[in-house]
């Protein structure tokens, strides 16, 4: 599930839930269906996120066995890598959270 939360986060540049307090996100995440995964910079492979949704299941029985299986799933679909590191850096630069480490550089390879 933390897994799927992260890759939410990644890929929409926003959280799965928002709340006004912790005991607020803590319901959402337990009791409510995430939102789709959109994204303001790049569309998502409708595969893509069906992995991260299948992550998000409430029912652990229903999320993936274990991180082969993502990784498996990520295989099949075949679509490569679709940032290079220098632009997932970028992304990164102007996303991070207030909380994170200092921006990394981005250095060409």
């Amino acid at each position: 599930y933390a897994l799927g939360c992260v890759a939410y986060w990644l890929l929409s540049a926003r959280p799965v839930f928002r709340a006004p307090s912790a005991v607020g996100l803590l319901l959402k995440h337990a009791s409510e269906a995430p939102p789709r995964l959109t994204s303001p910079v790049a569309s998502i492979p409708v595969a893509l996120e069906a992995i991260v949704m299948r992550c998000l299941e409430k029912d652990p029985a229903h999320r993936p066995a274990d991180a082969r299986a993502i990784e498996r799933s990520l295989e099949q679909l075949g679509i490569g890598q679709l940032w290079s590191d220098m632009e997932a850096t970028e992304w990164w630069n102007v996303h991070r959270p207030a909380t994170a480490p200092v921006p990394v550089r981005a250095t060409p390879v």
